[in-house]
């Protein structure tokens, strides 16, 4: 049975996958129109859901399940892979990882509101200051203003903290691969015709640098990633464990640097810094108030168990 020592595990695990996923969406960008990639990943993704659903015989989402993978679809198969494969295009993946570093606090919140979990004021306040070192950031790099791409992260971060947190709720009484599986299952119609119809607008002519990317987004990032990655959120707590995505961002940023050649900004660093400790104070906060686990409404957990 798993624990929450395993599930901090699993977690860790998972966000080294997804911390290929900005360096990897810039590789895919560089042949193929970021339509192509954001769309293509959930597409492809969504093709492997589907038998990994037939294989192993997956239950059929009830009614009361659907609104949560509605959120899973919308939020990280189709918003957070779209939105940042299109920022991606006019930012690097260094900025686009400062930015994204907010996601754990956004998750937090998220998850706050959605199990109704009490957080001491102390998270509030860290959670804060981590965003304004973002914003500040932001404002930084955008001569004074922020750029659109920004707001397209921003816009990401929203749509992936929902998609969190739903799934990861989902989680704690669905197999954490058929969470996962169902939401891409469900957004496949529009992943399939956004992917086609921008391949048919744009080409379809990878290089095997971007072909190898937009495989591993796809398989990795898109599904595997997400078996372990809900399953922690599950077991260990959608905060505690969403916050540990705090190493995701300065990872994406080493490997930025290694693979793309990307310069490693003193203000990036800087900002990743105050992120880090944000989040960390948060995290002690949190675990002195020593919250108990949210409930799980029965009339969600009933119609599953049947």
């Amino acid at each position: 049975m798993a624990t929450p020592a395993s599930a901090v595990a699993l977690g860790l695990l998972a966000v080294v996958a997804f911390s290929f996923s900005f360096p990897m969406t810039r590789v895919a960008d560089q042949t193929l129109n970021p339509l192509v990639v954001g769309f293509g990943r959930g597409a492809l993704g969504g093709v492997v859901a589907v038998a990994i659903l037939i294989v192993g015989r997956a239950t059929r989402p009830t009614r009361v399940e659907l609104p949560s993978l509605l959120f899973v679809a919308g939020g990280v198969v189709i918003g957070f892979p779209v939105l940042t494969s299109l920022a991606l295009q006019t930012v690097d993946a260094a900025h686009g990882s400062v930015i994204n570093g907010i996601l754990p606090l956004a998750t937090g919140l998220v998850a706050v509101l959605l199990t109704k979990e009490r957080r001491p004021r102390e998270f509030w306040i860290a959670g804060v200051v981590g965003s304004l070192a973002v914003v500040a950031f932001a404002f930084r790099h955008g001569a004074g203003g922020l750029q659109g791409a920004d707001l397209l992260l921003l816009a990401a971060v929203v749509l992936g903290a929902l998609g969190y947190a739903h799934g990861g709720r989902l989680a704690r009484h669905r197999p954490s691969w058929q969470v996962i599986c169902w939401g891409l299952a469900l957004a496949l119609p529009v992943t399939v015709v956004g992917f086609g119809s921008a391949a048919t607008a744009h080409g379809f002519a990878p290089s095997p640098a971007s072909l190898g990317a937009l495989l591993y987004l796809a398989l990795i990032s898109q599904v595997i990633g997400f078996f372990a990655w809900y399953h922690a959120l599950a077991v260990g707590g959608i905060a505690r464990i969403g916050q540990l995505q705090l190493i995701q961002s300065p990872l994406s940023l080493v490997w930025a640097s290694l693979l793309l050649g990307e310069v490693l900004e003193p203000g990036a660093v800087l900002t990743m810094a105050v992120v880090l400790v944000a989040v960390v104070a948060g995290q002690r906060a949190s675990q002195r108030a020593s919250p108990r686990p949210a409930s799980i409404d029965v009339r969600v957990v009933a119609p599953s168990l049947r």
